[in-house]
Protein backbone atom coordinates (compact mmCIF):
# COMPACT_ATOMS: atom_id res chain seq x y z
CA UNK A 1 0.00 0.00 0.00
CA UNK A 2 1.49 3.34 -0.96
CA UNK A 3 -0.08 5.73 1.55
CA UNK A 4 -0.40 5.41 5.37
CA UNK A 5 -4.01 6.64 5.19
CA UNK A 6 -4.89 3.79 2.81
CA UNK A 7 -3.24 1.26 5.13
CA UNK A 8 -5.41 2.65 7.94
CA UNK A 9 -8.50 2.30 5.74
CA UNK A 10 -7.74 -1.38 5.02
CA UNK A 11 -7.06 -1.98 8.71
CA UNK A 12 -10.44 -0.46 9.66
CA UNK A 13 -12.29 -2.54 7.08
CA UNK A 14 -10.70 -5.77 8.34
CA UNK A 15 -11.50 -4.85 11.97
CA UNK A 16 -15.10 -4.05 10.98
CA UNK A 17 -15.47 -7.46 9.33
CA UNK A 18 -13.98 -9.31 12.29
CA UNK A 19 -16.23 -7.42 14.72
CA UNK A 20 -19.22 -8.63 12.67
CA UNK A 21 -18.19 -12.28 12.65
CA UNK A 22 -15.55 -12.76 9.96
CA UNK A 23 -12.62 -15.02 10.77
CA UNK A 24 -9.02 -14.19 9.86
CA UNK A 25 -7.47 -17.25 8.22
CA UNK A 26 -4.19 -15.53 7.35
CA UNK A 27 -2.61 -12.14 7.98
CA UNK A 28 -5.01 -9.48 9.14
CA UNK A 29 -2.54 -7.03 10.65
CA UNK A 30 -0.81 -3.81 9.77
CA UNK A 31 2.91 -4.26 10.37
CA UNK A 32 5.54 -1.62 10.97
CA UNK A 33 3.33 1.28 12.00
CA UNK A 34 6.23 2.64 14.06
CA UNK A 35 9.13 2.73 11.70
CA UNK A 36 10.17 2.48 8.12
CA UNK A 37 7.10 0.73 6.67
CA UNK A 38 3.86 2.18 8.08
CA UNK A 39 2.02 1.13 4.94
CA UNK A 40 2.67 -2.63 5.06
CA UNK A 41 -0.47 -4.72 5.62
CA UNK A 42 -0.14 -8.48 5.74
CA UNK A 43 -1.74 -10.40 2.88
CA UNK A 44 -5.07 -11.38 4.45
CA UNK A 45 -7.78 -14.00 3.96
CA UNK A 46 -11.14 -13.44 5.70
CA UNK A 47 -13.73 -16.23 5.95
CA UNK A 48 -17.41 -16.10 6.96
CA UNK A 49 -17.81 -12.71 5.28
CA UNK A 50 -21.34 -11.49 4.55
CA UNK A 51 -22.93 -8.49 2.90
CA UNK A 52 -23.33 -6.62 6.21
CA UNK A 53 -19.57 -6.06 6.21
CA UNK A 54 -18.04 -3.12 4.36
CA UNK A 55 -15.25 -5.36 3.09
CA UNK A 56 -17.85 -7.28 1.04
CA UNK A 57 -19.44 -4.27 -0.62
CA UNK A 58 -16.71 -1.60 -0.85
CA UNK A 59 -13.34 -1.73 -2.57
CA UNK A 60 -10.51 -1.87 -0.04
CA UNK A 61 -7.52 -1.48 -2.38
CA UNK A 62 -5.47 -3.71 -0.11
CA UNK A 63 -4.15 -7.28 0.03
CA UNK A 64 -7.40 -8.76 1.37
CA UNK A 65 -9.30 -11.75 -0.06
CA UNK A 66 -12.78 -12.49 1.25
CA UNK A 67 -14.60 -15.83 1.33
CA UNK A 68 -18.40 -15.72 1.17
CA UNK A 69 -20.39 -18.94 1.46
CA UNK A 70 -23.40 -19.72 -0.72
CA UNK A 71 -25.65 -22.77 -0.99
CA UNK A 72 -27.62 -22.50 -4.24
CA UNK A 73 -27.03 -21.00 -7.66
CA UNK A 74 -29.88 -18.58 -6.99
CA UNK A 75 -28.15 -17.40 -3.80
CA UNK A 76 -24.88 -17.03 -5.68
CA UNK A 77 -26.56 -14.96 -8.38
CA UNK A 78 -28.13 -12.70 -5.73
CA UNK A 79 -24.73 -12.22 -4.06
CA UNK A 80 -23.04 -11.39 -7.37
CA UNK A 81 -25.72 -8.87 -8.29
CA UNK A 82 -25.98 -7.24 -4.86
CA UNK A 83 -23.50 -4.46 -5.64
CA UNK A 84 -23.16 -2.10 -8.58
CA UNK A 85 -19.40 -2.77 -8.61
CA UNK A 86 -17.43 -5.70 -10.00
CA UNK A 87 -15.46 -6.19 -6.77
CA UNK A 88 -13.84 -9.53 -6.86
CA UNK A 89 -12.05 -12.18 -8.75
Amino acid sequence: ITMPAQASHVEKMVKDAVSKGARVLAGGKRVGTEGKHPTFFEPTILADVDLKMKIATEENFGPVMTVIKWNTEEELEKLCNSTPYGLGS
